[in-house]
């Protein structure tokens, strides 16, 4: 009886879409930074933008930084800049 419960416990849990497939979980900035060091953008592999649509819930541009994401405001106008500069295909 235990068993039939985790089961029941566990199919409900999965996330359906409408089609009723499983939908891949989105990974999203759920918090921005003001500000990033400026040593920091050296090390900047890649540049992401968010966009809050209706799977991400806010706005931001994300720096691959040393294996790690950094997320931060892109209401930042020295960050929109380098972006700018820097990554132009981000514009």
């Amino acid at each position: 009886m235990f068993f039939l419960i985790l089961l029941v416990l566990l199919v409900v849990s999965i996330p359906v879409t409408h089609q009723g497939l499983s939908s891949p979980p989105a990974s999203c900035c759920t918090k921005v930074a003001r500000n990033i060091p400026r040593n920091m953008l050296r090390k900047v592999s890649r540049v992401q933008i968010q966009k809050k649509d209706g799977i991400c819930n806010i706005a931001a541009i994300v720096l691959h930084v040393n294996l790690q994401l950094k997320c931060l405001d892109p209401r930042n106008q020295f960050l929109q800049q380098w972006v700018r500069r820097h990554h132009p295909q981000h514009q």
